[in-house]
């Protein structure tokens, strides 16, 4: 009866390699499934955090030294897949899937309000925006992943605590409370486009991500009447012009009032102001369109 060949090459206790080999693997490939996906999720990576854990060990241990040790004797079957003892294989998804659940932690946080502590004890609140590592090194020259809170940069390393917050805490704007909440998370889509290059010259030197509404009335308003109709107004100010508001149907709201600190504003007393005498200042309508631009690309990315 002829010998066969494959058996003739496992040495005595072969039997159980082959079976752990095969093991790992399967939880090699079940790993590289879920990170070599389209789309990855922070609960995908965790229904496999446990194979990745178990590869870890045998990686980083004895068997995994034996195993190959074996394989580069020509004591395993030629047929036997054993990607799992390709040193750059496994190597390689452990430290992808180490990467992309270091993403996840920073992910899970994506678009939803936020209190952000640094470890010099800053604290900074927004509708977080997450960028990767690799948009770091494109962007900023820094490889490493960062929050973007409004007008702020804050990197991975410089997070000391994050906990989240009432959506409602981030809507400080006169009328918030009467308004639906699909408003409200359009001015939170606001605090990601004010910049000081959108502000009214004039007002640019005080501008700050701290009072990102300054300066910000008039192109803000009629960028909310091309989405939601209704009319904007002016109430006159004691040291010249006006500061635009929205009123829509019955509601009445002001998504830069918070510009103004605890000073009270008379919205009783106001004017009808019309876009075609805002936008004969040239300098005022591209300022118009670059808020629009910067806002359609953040909801856009959202």
């Amino acid at each position: 009866m002829p010998r066969d060949e494959n058996k003739k090459a496992v040495p005595l206790g072969g039997e159980e390699r082959l079976r752990r080999v095969a093991h790992y693997e399967t939880l090699l490939d079940a790993l590289l499934r879920v990170i070599d996906a389209d789309e990855v999720s922070a609960a995908s990576l965790e229904a496999v955090r446990e194979q990745a854990a178990a590869l870890e060990r045998y990686y980083t241990g004895e068997a995994w030294r034996a195993d190959l040790a074996a394989d580069e004797a020509g004591l395993l079957p030629r047929e036997l897949k054993r990607g799992v003892l390709s040193e750059d294989g496994i190597h390689n998804a452990l430290e992808d899937y180490r990467e992309l659940l270091a993403d996840a932690a920073l992910l899970r946080w994506q678009d939803r309000p936020i209190r952000l502590t640094t470890a010099d004890g800053d604290v900074f609140e927004g509708s977080a925006d997450v960028f990767s590592s690799e948009y770091g090194l494109h962007e900023y020259g820094r490889e490493e992943r960062f929050i973007r809170l409004g007008a702020y940069i804050i990197f991975e390393g410089e997070i000391s605590m994050i906990e989240e917050i009432g959506r409602d805490a981030l809507c400080g704007f006169y009328g918030a409370e009467a308004v639906s909440e699909e408003i409200r998370e359009l001015y939170r889509d606001f605090l990601h486009a004010w910049c000081a290059e959108t502000c009214a010259p004039r007002f640019r030197p005080k501008w700050s991500p701290d009072n990102p509404t300054w300066g910000q009335c008039s192109i803000t308003s009629f960028i909310v009447q091309d989405l939601y109709g209704g009319k904007v107004y002016g109430v006159p100010l004691p040291e010249g012009g006006f500061h635009c508001y929205n009123v829509v149907g019955d509601l009445v709201f002001d998504l830069t009032s918070e510009q103004f600190g605890d000073r009270e504003l008379d919205y009783d007393e106001a004017n009808e102001q019309l876009r075609e005498v805002h936008f004969a200042d040239q300098d005022k309508r591209a300022r118009y369109e670059l808020l629009k631009r910067k806002l359609q690309a953040y909801r856009d990315r959202k």
